[in-house]
């Protein structure tokens, strides 16, 4: 009998829009964690591209852009000002705020009656770390591509990502492979610098998880990351034209200014078995 963990986040319909400074909406029903003899399955909300988690402080400024939604958790703050856009709803959960100005747009925002988001994250994160790394390297400072095994490929990198230039790192992978990449030192990254796939690897199957409090994660420039980064204990800050295929899920601060997109959001669903 195999048990396979799985974090899918659902797909929501939105539509509309709103502006400036808000009460919560009325409640509507968030999918709970169900657990099964062969399967363990956690949902989180979606197609989602920013997930707040408690405590958490988003800031979006200038131009920045989500195609997906945007979802707080409880004691969540967001601060949006300029020509941000919420392409899909942002969703609430009691407790959270947020505050609007100059020419904010938002699809629809909702509010969730109750959620497992912090349960679903604490468990899908200790999973991962009894995953064994297939694949271990130092800092990474210049072009590196990282093939798959097949199935789940686990790469721990100990030291700091720093990326300038055209520089990327490239997962290589078929459609149903899954890469889970842990980072322990900084990240930064700046220029036309990327974390690419290639070989018909989906972002949705790409799990980034950087670890370590006190450490940085800074992208600027055109930087591009396919993925879905989980960010535990430390900062998040994109600037500049910086995109991301991809979500950011976070219980820190993570602040977005420039124009940063969000592109495509998918269900992200992450199978490790």
């Amino acid at each position: 009998m195999r048990t396979k963990l799985i974090l899918l986040i659902v797909s929501i319909l939105s539509q509309g829009c709103a502006e400036g400074t808000h009460s919560q909406p009325d409640p509507i029903s968030m999918n709970k964690v169900a657990m099964a003899a062969n399967d363990d399955m956690t949902c989180l909300p979606g197609r989602s591209s920013l997930i707040s988690l408690d405590g958490s402080a988003i800031s979006m400024t200038g131009n920045v852009r989500t195609d997906g939604s945007v979802f707080l958790s409880e004691t969540s703050v967001l601060s949006m000002s300029g020509n941000v856009h919420i392409g899909g709803q942002l969703i609430l959960v009691p407790g959270a705020q947020y505050t609007g100005s100059g020419s904010v747009s938002i699809a629809e925002s909702t509010i969730a009656a109750e959620t497992d988001a912090r349960f679903t994250m604490l468990l899908l994160r200790n999973f991962m770390g009894n995953m064994v790394a297939h694949q271990s390297v130092g800092s990474v400072r210049s072009s590196s591509r990282w093939v798959s095994r097949g199935g789940v490929n686990t790469v721990d990198v100990a030291g700091n990502v720093e990326l300038s230039g055209k520089n990327k790192i490239i997962l290589s992978g078929a459609a149903e492979d899954k890469f889970l990449v842990r980072i322990y030192g900084d990240v930064k990254m700046s220029g036309q610098s990327a974390i690419e796939l290639e070989g018909g690897l989906l972002a949705k199957n790409v799990v980034i998880e950087i670890l370590g409090e006190g450490k940085s994660f800074d992208v600027s420039g055109q930087t591009s990351i396919a993925g879905t980064l989980i960010s535990f204990g430390r900062p998040v800050r994109m600037s500049g034209s910086s995109s991301m295929m991809g979500a950011i899920i976070s219980d820190r601060e993570v602040r977005l200014s420039g124009n940063i997109r969000f592109k495509n959001p998918g269900e992200y669903c992450v199978n490790l078995q």
